[in-house]
Parts: structure tokens; sequence; C-alpha cells
């Protein structure tokens, strides 16, 4: 069986690893949280091809990016649930590190506030 990885709160993580990963940025208790929601709003339901979770992973897709936000921080209106088909076909090859690494860095610059 998979393990997962172990959820850790933000600042637990900067403190860590002052550069951390998109991934590790979506391994946050703040991430979670909001995924949760809008997979909950959604129905745990593809908003795409309607798919609800079986053999597919649903995914908290950001329909666009904003400079400056963590991936939690943005309004619910951004945010939709894919499945992990429709979410790779959107995205094609979009280097989503570079876009956050970009905003951590901001973030961290400016105590963690914007």
């Amino acid at each position: 069986m998979r393990q997962k990885n172990k959820k850790i709160w933000f600042d637990e993580l900067i403190s860590k690893n002052p550069n951390p990963t998109y991934k590790q940025l979506l391994n946050t208790f703040e991430w979670s949280v909001k995924r949760f929601k809008i997979l909950r709003r959604d129905k745990f339901a593809c908003s795409k091809c309607d798919h609800i979770k079986s053999r597919k992973q649903l995914q908290v897709h950001h329909t666009e990016y904003i400079d400056g936000l963590m991936p939690w921080e943005y309004e619910d209106k951004y945010l939709v649930t894919l499945c992990d088909e429709c979410h790779s076909t959107h995205h094609g090859h979009k280097n989503l590190q570079a876009i956050f690494r970009k905003n951590l860095a901001k973030y961290i610059k400016n105590g963690c506030k914007f």
C-alpha cells in the first residue's frame, strides 16, 4: 500500500525548508483544508467530464495563476475540481513549479505576508 506524505503546516515547512517545491506546498494542512472545501462544493466530481472519483483521482485546479498567492490563498471562484486525466490534458507541459517558486520567494521576502 502506498504511504501518503505526512501533512505539515506551512510555517513549519518554511522553517525546515525555506525553498519548498510546489508538491510540498500542496502537502500542507492549509492546502488540504482548501482542497476539501472545493471538492465538497463540486460534489466530488470532475467539473469537465462529470466523472465521480472511482479509478480516477480528483484534483483541484487553479483556473488562473495570480502573482503573489500561495495555492490555498485563492478565492474559491479560481478553483475547480478535475479528474487527473482532464487536469493533465488541460495543463499539457506547463511548469507550475516555476510559477509558484516565484510567488514563494516574494511571500518569504515580505515576511510571509502579501
